[in-house]
């Protein structure tokens, strides 16, 4: 009877672990590029006040 191969961890853990290691500032300015490239699909005003709103809440 061979034994089990040691533990892997799966996909989702693995990028669990690279988000947790990335430092604060590096996760904010990815979770802006990520809204304002969401908030690009609307109307440029409603894209300039999620944008604010977005920024406001990352960084203030």
């Amino acid at each position: 009877m061979k034994a089990k191969a040691p533990w892997q961890p799966n996909l989702i853990q693995k990028f669990l672990h690279l988000w947790c290691s990335l430092p604060l500032l590096v996760k904010r300015l990815i979770l802006l590029v990520l809204g304002l490239a969401i908030a690009s699909a609307f109307p440029i005003y409603i894209t300039l006040i999620m944008g604010a709103i977005i920024f406001y809440l990352l960084f203030y």
